[in-house]
C-alpha cells in the first residue's frame, strides 16, 4: 500500500490545531478544516509538478534537507500556532518555501486555491505558509525513515495523484502542468467504457451464431422433409428464397445506411430499436419456416408455387411499406436538423449580440472603477474625522504628498511586555487593511518603538516583535506579506521627551509609514 501523505498530515492536525489555525486567519474551525482539506492536495499537487525533472526534485531535496524537515514540526504545533515569534517564524518559513517551490506560478496558484476554499487571498496565502512546513516535514520524514535519495522523494511524491485527485481545487493541476493526472483518470474512463462496448460486441456477435445455427439445422430437417417434394418444386421455392434474399438484402442495405445515419445523431435510439428488433426477428423467420413447411407437406409442388408467391408479396409489400417508412422518417430527421441548425445559429448569433453588448458593458464599468480609485480617502471609507484612519486615506489621495511621513497608529496596544495585541487594537488595523486593499500599488513599513526605559537591547527586540505582530495581523486581513515589511526601532526615534510619564507613553507606539506608491 502506497503512502498517503495528505492523510498523514491531517492526522496530525487535532481539532485543538485547526482551532489555533482558524484563530490566526479570522476563520471558523469548520471553515478552516474545509480549507485545509484543499489547501494539502493542492500543495501536494505543486510539489509533484516540481519534482517532475531532476533538477527539481534535487531542489527538493535540498530544501528538505538543509530546512530541517523530518517531522520535528509535529513535535509542538499548539506552540508554534500560538502567535508571537515561533508563528511568525513559520509563517517566514513557509512563505519561503512557496516562493522558492513554486515560483511565479506562486500567484495564480494562491488565486485558484483562495476561490476553491472561499477565503480571501491573505487568508488563504496564510494558510499555504502555515501548512507548506507541516507537508515538508511529513515528506522529510517519511523520508528518512524509508532512507530516500532525491529520485525516491520524487516517486512518493508521484505516487500521491491516486490520493489527491479530486481533493484539490478544479483547475490546479492544469495551471500546474499536471493536466495528464485528470486526463489519466478520463482515460481510464473510457477504456472501461470501450471494454463494455467490446464485450457487448462479443455478446451480440455470439447470439447471432448461435441463432445462425438454430435456423441452420431448422433448415437441414426442412429440406430433408421437402426433399420429397419434387425437383420443379424445389426449383420454384430455391428461386423464390433467391428472389426473397435479394429484396430482404436490398432492403437490409437500405435499413442500414438509414440506421447508420441515425446511430449517429443518436446512439441510444438505435440502440432500443435494435432491441425490439431482436425480439421480432426470431419470432418472424420462425412463423415464416412454419407456414413454408405447412404448405410444401399439405399442398405439394401447386401449393409450394401459391405459397411461394404469397410470401413473395406479402415480402415485397413489406418491403415497400418499411422501405417508405424509413424514407418518411429520413425526411423528419433531415427537416428536423435543420431547425435545430437554424435554432443553433439563431442561439449563436444572439450569443455573439449579447457577448458584444456585455463586453462593452463591463469596459465601461471597469473604466468608471478605474477612475473611482482616484479619489479613495476618509469620506469613501467613511471613518470618523480626525482618526489616523481618516489621515492616512487622504493622505494616499494626494500623489504630491511627502512619501516620508509616517503615521501613529494611536489605538493599537499590546499586553505589557509583550507583542501580544490587545483586543481593542483591532478595529484600527481593521480599517487600515480596508485602505490598503483599496491601493494595492501602496507598500508599507511597520515601526516599533519604545521609551528609554529598561534594557536598550531588550527595548529593540520587543519593538521588532511588535510590528511583527502588526504586520501579521494585517496578512490575515487579506494584505500580502510581500507588500509589508516590519521594523523595530526601540528608543532610538521618540516623538516626545522621556521625562515625563506622558512623554514616555507616546514614545510607546507603532507606526506605519508608505515605502511605495
Amino acid at each position: 500500500m502506497s503512502v498517503n501523505l495528505m492523510d498523514l498530515v491531517k492526522g496530525q492536525l487535532t481539532s485543538s490545531v485547526v482551532g489555533k489555525i482558524g484563530g490566526l486567519l479570522g476563520e471558523s474551525e469548520s471553515a478552516t478544516s474545509s480549507a485545509i482539506g484543499k489547501v494539502i492536495p493542492s500543495i501536494l499537487g505543486g510539489l509533484m509538478s516540481k519534482t517532475g525533472s531532476s533538477a527539481g526534485a534535487s531542489q527538493i531535496f535540498d530544501l528538505l534537507s538543509k530546512g530541517g524537515h523530518d517531522g520535528s514540526i509535529f513535535n509542538d504545533l499548539g506552540g508554534l500556532l500560538a502567535g508571537g515569534d515561533k508563528t511568525n517564524g513559520l509563517m517566514d518559513s513557509g512563505s519561503n518555501l512557496a516562493n522558492a517551490i513554486f515560483g511565479n506560478k506562486t500567484n495564480s496558484m494562491m488565486d485558484m486555491v483562495g476561490k476553491a476554499i472561499g477565503f480571501g487571498n491573505r487568508s488563504s496565502s496564510s494558510l499555504v505558509s502555515l501548512l507548506l512546513p507541516m507537508v515538508m516535514g511529513m515528506i522529510g520524514k517519511v523520508g528518512k525513515e524509508k532512507n530516500l535519495d532525491a529520485g525516491g522523494i520524487a516517486s512518493l511524491l508521484s505516487s500521491q495523484k491516486d490520493h489527491i485527485v479530486g481533493h484539490a481545487p478544479a483547475g490546479l493541476f492544469e495551471s500546474l502542468g499536471l493536466g495528464g493526472l485528470v486526463g489519466g483518470a478520463i482515460g481510464g474512463v473510457k477504456n472501461i467504457a470501450g471494454g463494455v462496448t467490446d464485450a457487448g460486441s462479443k455478446v451480440v456477435g455470439g447470439t447471432m451464431d448461435a441463432g445462425k445455427k438454430v435456423v441452420g439445422g431448422t433448415m437441414d430437417a426442412g429440406k430433408k422433409v421437402v426433399g420429397g417434394v419434387t425437383d420443379a418444386g424445389s426449383k420454384v421455392v430455391g428461386g423464390t428464397m433467391d428472389a426473397g434474399k435479394k429484396v430482404v438484402g436490398g432492403v437490409a442495405d437500405a435499413g442500414g445506411k438509414v440506421v447508420g445515419g441515425v446511430a449517429d445523431a443518436g446512439g441510444a435510439a438505435v440502440n432500443a430499436g435494435g432491441s425490439i428488433l431482436k425480439k421480432i426477428i426470431p419470432l418472424l423467420l420462425l412463423g415464416l419456416l412454419g407456414f413454408l413447411g405447412w404448405t410444401f407437406l399439405g399442398k405439394g409442388c401447386s401449393g409450394a408455387k401459391d405459397a411461394v408467391g404469397g410470401v413473395t408479396q406479402t415480402v415485397t409489400d413489406g418491403a415497400k411499406g418499411a422501405a417508405g417508412a424509413v424514407s418518411d422518417g429520413a425526411g423528419k430527421l433531415v427537416d428536423g436538423t435543420k431547425n435545430v441548425a437554424g435554432k443553433a445559429a439563431d442561439a449563436a448569433g444572439n450569443v455573439v449580440n449579447k457577448a458584444g453588448e456585455g463586453v462593452k458593458g463591463a469596459a465601461g464599468a471597469a473604466a468608471g472603477a478605474a477612475k473611482s480609485m482616484v479619489n479613495k480617502g476618509a469620506d469613501f471609507f467613511k471613518f470618523a474625522k480626525g482618526s489616523t484612519e481618516a489621515a492616512f486615506a487622504d493622505f494616499l489621495t494626494n500623489p504630491k504628498a511627502d512619501i516620508s511621513k509616517s503615521f501613529v497608529l494611536d489605538k493599537v496596544e499590546f499586553e505589557i511586555g509583550s507583542a501580544n495585541l490587545k483586543q481593542t487594537s483591532r478595529a484600527q488595523l481593521d480599517g487600515v487593511a480596508k485602505i490598503l486593499k483599496e491601493y494595492g500599488s501602496v507598500n508599507v513599513e511597520l515601526q516599533g518603538h519604545t521609551d528609554n526605559t529598561g534594557n536598550a537591547a531588550k527595548n529593540q527586540t520587543l519593538s521588532g516583535q511588535r510590528a511583527k505582530a502588526v504586520l501579521t495581523y494585517l496578512t490575515t486581513k487579506g494584505i500580502k506579506a510581500n507588500r509589508m515589511g516590519s521594523k523595530g526601532y526601540g528608543s532610538d526615534k521618540p516623538r516626545a521627551k522621556n521625562d515625563t510619564k506622558e512623554g514616555r507613553q507616546k514614545n510607546r507606539r507603532t507606526e506605519i509609514k508608505v515605502t511605495k506608491r
